[in-house]
């Protein structure tokens, strides 16, 4: 998220991740990722034995992730939502979404895309 740039690709956004998202089926690993000192790295080798581990230092766990568990995920994420994960900035931090009035408009409308248009607010 840090290599996120603006339109002209010349000022970074400064978002920094603060939660973490994951599906009940992900809440286990998510907690072992965030809480553990250190993780076991796999040497990828060609051979025909099994790969050494080797401990080194978890990272991530320093970042401060918080942890949300969202058990809508596997509902609204219907390709994915059993292994999908989000990382999102805290909202004081940066503007997540702006929105402006059409001319001649007091409110916003929402509408649902269909055949004819649907009002739904």
């Amino acid at each position: 998220m840090h290599s996120f740039r603006d339109r002209s690709l010349t000022i970074p956004i400064k978002n920094r991740p603060k939660y973490l998202v994951v599906p009940p089926e992900l809440e286990f690993t998510a907690r072992q990722i965030l809480t553990s000192a250190m993780k076991m790295w796999l040497e990828h080798t060609e051979a025909i034995a099994p790969a050494t581990p080797y401990p080194t230092t978890n990272v991530i766990a320093k970042y401060g992730l918080e942890l949300i568990v969202d058990d809508w995920l596997p509902i609204v994420d219907e390709t994915n939502g059993t292994r999908a994960w989000y990382l999102f900035a805290a909202p004081s931090d940066i503007v997540a979404i702006e929105f402006d009035h059409l001319r001649g408009h007091e409110r916003p409308e929402i509408c649902m895309k269909a055949s004819d248009k649907v009002t739904v607010g």
